[in-house]
């Protein structure tokens, strides 16, 4: 019989100990049944990295570029990592959020239009900017799969974010 404290386990094996033992995630994480490790663990793996890639992208971007920049998380997970750890990086910019609280906030000053863009696919950011590059892709195996996907800089978007920032709210 397996105890039903989760012992201290290296991070890789607690997805398999909790299957061994029966437990299965709740029906809210049911969505991300993808995912390696409980939503809950999983939140706590590839940070880091994300935001280093976000400073990388913030470092490539030309000087006069640099000055017109936002980054835009697409969950509030994304933009509270780069606002916890981006200064760890370099990272002086505050994230803007599309993702429930994170929005009420609004779309931050204007003149930004070059957006450093988390949690969105290339093909669906094309129809708010006619540049979008990938310049990484985050994967981390023990991370939120929702969190795993390009880093995306958009450049010439259609609308600015204030006239645009009414649309992109996200509650889900």
């Amino acid at each position: 019989l397996l105890p039903m404290v989760v012992p201290i386990l290296p991070p890789e094996q607690v997805g398999d100990y909790g299957r061994r033992i029966g437990v299965e995630p709740p029906a809210t994480e049911r969505a991300h049944a993808r995912a390696a490790m409980p939503h809950h663990f999983a939140w706590q793996f590839g940070w880091d990295e994300m935001v280093e890639a976000v400073a990388a992208a913030y470092r490539a971007l030309p000087p006069e570029e640099q000055a017109r920049a936002a980054v835009i998380g697409n969950n509030y997970g994304e933009s509270g990592a780069v606002d916890l750890l981006g200064p760890k990086h370099g990272l002086a910019l505050r994230a803007l959020g599309v993702h429930q609280s994170y929005w009420l906030w609004g779309p931050g000053p204007a003149g930004k239009d070059v957006l450093i863009v988390l949690g969105d696919r290339p093909e669906s950011l094309r129809r708010f900017c006619d540049d979008v590059q990938v310049v990484a892709e985050l994967h981390h195996p023990l991370g939120a799969v929702w969190e795993n996907g390009p880093v995306l800089v958009c450049r010439k978007p259609r609308a600015t974010l204030q006239e645009a920032w009414p649309r992109l709210k996200k509650w889900r």
